[in-house]
């Protein structure tokens, strides 16, 4: 007899183990099949972890799997199955979670796997004689009708190797739960060299050839006929006499649209060299690639990844916003075509089945994407890389609360694959992790351009106000916004904050406004309409004229925000064209790669918006950066601001000056001799470090410890208090007698109140989590089962936010 250890998909903590079932006889089941089993009274999907001859109580009535699901759901692969365990341990996840997050809902919904013969898109023959005879055997396995066939059956007549080849090829579609995966293609017409042309007749079809040989590149078959220079029926003519090839390329590889790599510096030429041999020992070592901004970093990515791809490996690429997914991704389909899969949280679920279908079967074997792009089904990965590594969007704020580095980091490992870390401005704990030899790293210190790193100046606002200059712009900003657009160039704006002004306060009673669901004041926004909204909740009210608290008229907007930046700019440079790129503007599909693109056209002279504005983006006519509240994330309470600040300034002040301009950035702060203002100003990395270290050594913070929250919530306060100071006894039970550990007692988190539900917080110091780990479960499943249902206990590992 054979069993399985199954995964079912219950969240329940109560039920959180692997269930062993029997297999019945005949069924073939392999590791990672989905499959649906008998629970209770119900039948429910799970996954297939492991499966096993014996069991340790043979006494008992095993119940038998019900169905077996693959086919239908995507199999998880081994090294994920694997990775399900880890996830588990390392975030106090269920199983349930940990398949969930690994396969989302949308990939794991039912479908079958059907292949369309679509060859009328490819000649047969142009093929050789051996592919040609398959796909005349191929035919007569498909419906005359639809031309479609059950992927199960066909592949037992057929190995899977060869229909995905033709898949490749254009001449097969696989569709994978209502998703279709091929090469998109396109027909290209050329002349045969040397082809005799004595038999034709027609005074046109011998223009039309002449005009071909002429050319001699290949002619896109629609331009052909559009223009009018051919019809149908003569390319299949002179087709058919052995004049003239009509070929199909891949949509994404038509002319034009490919990129050859670029020429190397001797700094980059020595960091690929440096990870090639890595790949060709097939060794894991995580490796910090610190590359000033406009080093050419991307351009390392792309030639190792090349290097991979020839050895038959796979890769994956990861980018921190997806706002700049669409821009990278441009450029790695110029390079790669549609061996190139993109994954991302606001792709559509059709998109996202295409995209894990063309990942499954082989097609796409370069992935790039957000966070969620970590769990690509690659099981050939031979290069990983995470672009802009510091970025705090690596870290899941939803339960699991993973951080993809430390995912990444595990899959290398066990792939025997080099991690790439690449960053301006790297994390304290990647720096740390470097001096202490636990990492490599590469230094890109020139621009790849060879241009100089941009002039920055410091605007001090105290004198600005000294001097009573009212508004979001100073005398010194503004004059640099005149040069610019004196000389046609563009400029960036930063302002960190959403929204027309922070905040609406009542000048007779002192009362703000606030959410009625959190414990935050309403931002005022005027654009699309005027309203009040919670940046929390998303609650909406409207913008009122009369305070609710006092009735009193006295009602007043402070603070700022990108909309009334835009609009401060417009009074002050009427005719400019600005785009704003926050969070409200790009809502919409497509509207972060809209705002983008018109920008990169030059459909505008000023881009202004959020921190979303300041990471990655490649503007060839942008010559000035600003900054106008540089030290807005200082007096955020999180051990990281400073570090996130140094990170912001450093990273939007490489928009500047990257394609032959001089560039030019104004720091606006009321805060001008902080160090990381200083740092940030300087361009000098080492020189923040050197101060921030020192400062979390003596506080005991990240890098020298991690930190795990617990937060408790419930719509009624004592309860959440109750339940928080009930989880601080049984921590401090559990972690009686380990040494350098901290427990912070239970207080109210830092945003009491969101979405109706009071939040209290229990934070753990600890320097290994590996001597705490077993205790810190321990504690958290027994304060989950002494608080009940009611009562929600969520725990964030190695937390990057306190709020």
């Amino acid at each position: 007899m054979r069993y399985a250890e199954v995964a079912v998909l219950v969240r329940a903590r109560a039920v959180d183990r692997l269930f062993d079932y029997l297999v019945p006889e005949g069924m073939d089941i392999s590791e990672g099949d989905a499959v649906e089993v008998p629970f209770g009274a119900q039948r429910v999907e799970g996954y297939v972890l492991a499966l096993k001859d014996r069991v340790a109580d043979d006494s008992v009535s095993y119940r038998s799997i019900a169905k077996k699901l693959s086919g239908e759901r995507p199999p998880l692969t081994r090294d994920l199955i694997g990775l399900l365990d880890f996830m588990r341990k390392r975030y106090f996840c269920t199983w349930a979670a940990a398949v969930s997050t690994v396969l989302p809902p949308v990939i794991r919904s039912p479908g079958k796997r059907y292949y369309q013969l679509v060859c009328d898109a490819v000649s047969v023959s142009e093929m050789d004689a051996a592919d040609a005879l398959w796909v005349r055997k191929l035919k007569d396995a498909f419906s005359k009708k639809t031309r479609l066939a059950e992927a199960t059956l066909l592949e037992k007549g057929f190995s899977r190797a060869l229909l995905m080849r033709f898949v490749r090829q254009g001449c097969l579609m696989l569709e994978l739960g209502g998703s279709s995966v091929t090469r998109r293609t396109e027909m290209w017409v050329s002349a045969v060299p040397d082809a005799r042309t004595e038999r034709v007749r027609s005074d046109r079809k011998r223009e039309f050839l002449r005009f071909l040989r002429d050319r001699r590149a290949p002619l896109r078959y629609a331009d052909l006929l559009e223009q009018g220079l051919a019809t149908a029926e003569m390319i299949r003519s002179l087709k058919a006499q052995g004049l003239i090839h009509v070929t199909a390329k891949p949509l994404e590889e038509s002319g034009h649209d490919m990129e050859e790599p670029l020429s190397l510096t001797e700094e980059q030429r020595a960091a690929v060299e440096s990870i090639v041999a890595l790949m060709d020992a097939r060794k894991h070592e995580t490796m910090l690639l610190q590359g000033v901004t406009g080093s050419g970093k991307t351009e390392v990515y792309l030639q190792t990844i090349e290097r991979a791809l020839q050895k038959g490996l796979q890769a994956l690429v990861m980018v921190p916003e997806i706002a700049l997914t669409t821009q990278i991704v441009a450029r790695f389909r110029r390079r790669f075509g549609s061996r190139v899969a993109v994954l991302h949280s606001r792709m559509t679920e059709r998109e996202r089945r295409h995209q894990f279908a063309s990942i499954y079967e082989g097609v796409a074997d370069v992935v790039v994407g957000a966070r969620s792009a970590v769990f690509a089904p690659l099981d050939r990965l031979g290069l990983l890389i995470i672009d802009e590594e510091h970025e705090s969007t690596y870290k899941q704020d939803r339960d699991p609360r993973y951080v993809a580095r430390e995912i990444a980091a595990w899959r290398a490992q066990h792939a025997n694959a080099p991690l790439i870390l690449g960053s301006a401005t790297p994390s304290l704990e990647v720096m740390y992790r470097v001096e202490s030899g636990r990492y490599t790293k590469q230094l890109l210190k020139q621009r790849a351009t060879g241009r100089p790193l941009p002039e920055v100046h410091i605007v001090d606002m105290r004198q600005e106000m000294k001097m009573n200059q009212q508004g979001l712009l100073s005398r010194a900003l503004r004059d640099a916004l005149k040069d610019s657009f004196n000389h046609q160039e563009q400029a960036v704006l930063l302002l960190n904050r959403r929204g027309f002004s922070s905040f609406l306060l009542c000048r007779e009673c002192g009362e703000s406004l606030t959410c009625p669901h959190c414990d935050v004041t309403l931002t005022v926004h005027r654009d699309p309409d005027p309203a009040l909204l919670c940046h929390f909740c998303n609650y909406r009210a409207p913008l009122v004229a009369v305070c609710p608290a006092c009735g009193g008229g006295r009602l007043r907007t402070f603070g700022a925000g990108t909309q009334r930046l835009e609009q401060e700019v417009l009074s002050f440079f009427p005719n400019v064209r600005v785009l704003r790129m926050d969070v409200d503007t790009t809502a919409g599909v497509g509207a972060h790669e809209q705002i983008l693109s018109d920008f990169a056209k030059g459909e505008a002279d000023v881009l202004l918006g959020t921190q979303m504005i300041a990471k990655g983006h490649d503007f060839s006519r942008v010559s000035l950066v600003g900054v106008v509240a540089a030290d807005a994330a200082l007096h955020v309470p999180d051990f990281r601001s400073a570090e996130r600040t140094f990170q912001l300034l450093v990273q939007v002040a490489g928009r500047a000056g990257r394609h032959g301009r001089e560039g030019r950035v104004v720091i606006q702060t009321f805060a001008p001799d902080h160090y990381a203002i200083q740092a940030a100003a300087a361009q000098d990395y080492e020189q923040f470090y050197r101060t921030e270290l020192p400062l979390r050594r003596r506080l005991d913070y990240p890098p020298f410890t991690e930190i795990a929250q617990f937060i408790v919530t419930h719509e009624e306060e004592h309860k959440a208090r109750e339940g928080a100071r009930q989880l601080y006894r049984l921590l401090e039970a559990s972690l009686n007698g380990c040494e350098r550990v901290s427990l912070l007692p239970a207080v109210p988190a830092v945003v009491l109140r969101i979405r109706g539900a009071y939040r209290y917080q229990v934070v753990v110091k600890y320097h290994s989590f590996r001597a705490v780990s077993t205790k810190l479960r321990k504690a958290f499943d027994q304060a989950v089962a002494a608080c009940g249902s009611d009562v929600s206990l969520h725990v964030d590992i190695n937390s990057w936010m306190t709020l």
